[in-house]
């Protein structure tokens, strides 16, 4: 799916409906869904799919014991959510 690269330039007017993204922030509809498209191409595929299951591997399925330095989590947990953030615009991607 084709889309101009207008999209970037016309996310920034103040005035165009603005949907809350899988991020929190606002975008235009058009701006969401070329995310949702890029981060599905880029991870598409046999390559695609061992660099998520090693961005997993390193964030969401690593463990900690009771012993974990709070610091540590917290900076672990903001890891998890971005890849968790990348599955779900992935999934977005594929519907649109």
């Amino acid at each position: 799916m084709a889309r101009a690269r207008s999209t970037v330039a016309a996310s920034l007017n103040p005035q165009q409906e603005r949907v809350v993204s899988a991020d929190g922030r606002q975008y235009t509809p058009e701006m969401d869904d070329e995310l949702n498209v890029l981060f599905f191409r880029v991870f598409q595929g046999d390559d695609g799919e061992k660099l998520m299951a090693y961005l997993k591997g390193i964030t969401i399925n690593t463990q900690f014991d009771h012993n974990v330095d709070p610091n540590q989590l917290m900076h672990f947990e903001g890891r998890r959510w971005l890849v968790g953030l990348i599955q779900k615009r992935i999934t977005l991607g594929a519907k649109t």
